[in-house]
């Protein structure tokens, strides 16, 4: 009873704080800046942007509202479900606060976070399907990898054979890459079994959108720089990575996407099976 009545006072506050914080918003205070910055020729063009950040700055604000009080309540109801679902663990995830907005038109309708902000599409369904509580869970951990990195670096190169470096030369790649707001930092070198490699969704050659992406392993050399000319393989055909990882969809690429989905999973009750997933549980066990 006393763990019920936690869970509705905690509610309760979130909801008083997205009411009281996401009213009169600034233009500048959503979207990274850094992200902006971060979006090469083919970003702009398979987002249809042109000009200069200020302005492309200025558009993607103009797609963004604040939710309705209904649509507020609904979405606070869902993760009160999510709450009852998985009980305490998601105390966890409910210590950092967090804005919702809703837009339209943006990276391709895929729901994204910024600083401490979810943001999803107009479009997207709020029910209390698996699905939409584990998007709503994962977005979430996209904030929580950004207030608590040190813990996810602990994940992440304490038990999922990454590293942290800078790679020499790497702007060559991503100039071809999608720019992901939740994983703007790419110089994270996965190695296993004598292989190193770094993670990139590449765009098509006949790209149109966001979506017209693949994801590859960038081959590196000994020294964890760019072997030219470029040597890439499709992540699902890297046996190092797939004998680690297990069998993954095409955006989960990044640690700060593979975390959030493998989590999300996780707190939901659905279990992975792969060597990532089961040292996954280990170091949240120990959080």
């Amino acid at each position: 009873m006393f763990r019920v009545f936690i869970v509705i006072f905690i509610l309760f506050n979130l909801l008083h704080f997205f009411n009281k914080n996401n009213e009169g918003f600034e233009a500048d205070q959503i979207i990274d800046p850094k992200y902006i910055s971060k979006l090469n020729t083919k970003d702009l063009r398979a987002r249809s942007l042109t000009g200069d950040e200020t302005s492309i700055n200025t558009y993607y604000h103009s797609l963004i509202r604040k939710p309705s009080k209904k649509e507020l309540e609904l979405i606070l109801n869902i993760f009160r479900v999510i709450t009852t679902d998985i009980g305490d663990k998601y105390k966890s995830i409910l210590d950092i606060p967090f804005k919702i907005y809703l837009f339209k038109k943006l990276e391709n309708n895929f729901p994204h976070t910024h600083h401490n902000s979810i943001l999803l599409p107009e479009t997207f369904s709020l029910n209390y399907s698996y699905i939409v509580k584990n998007t709503l869970l994962h977005e979430k951990l996209h904030i929580i990898q950004r207030f608590k990195r040190e813990n996810f670096y602990n994940l992440y190169e304490k038990y999922w054979k990454f590293s942290y470096q800078k790679i020499q030369d790497l702007e060559r790649i991503e100039e071809y890459s999608r720019t992901n707001p939740d994983g703007l930092d790419n110089n994270w070198v996965f190695t296993n079994q004598g292989v190193k490699i770094v993670l990139m969704s590449l765009y098509d050659k006949d790209y149109k959108n966001i979506s017209h992406t693949t994801t590859y392993g960038i081959y590196l050399d000994k020294e964890s720089k760019l072997i030219f000319p470029i040597k890439k393989k499709e992540i699902k055909d890297i046996r190092e990575f797939t004998d680690f990882f297990g069998k993954l969809n095409g955006n989960n690429y990044h640690p700060n996407e593979l975390s959030a989905d493998m989590i999300a999973h996780m707190l939901l009750g659905k279990k992975t099976d792969s060597p990532a997933f089961n040292k996954l549980t280990q170091w949240w066990n120990k959080l």
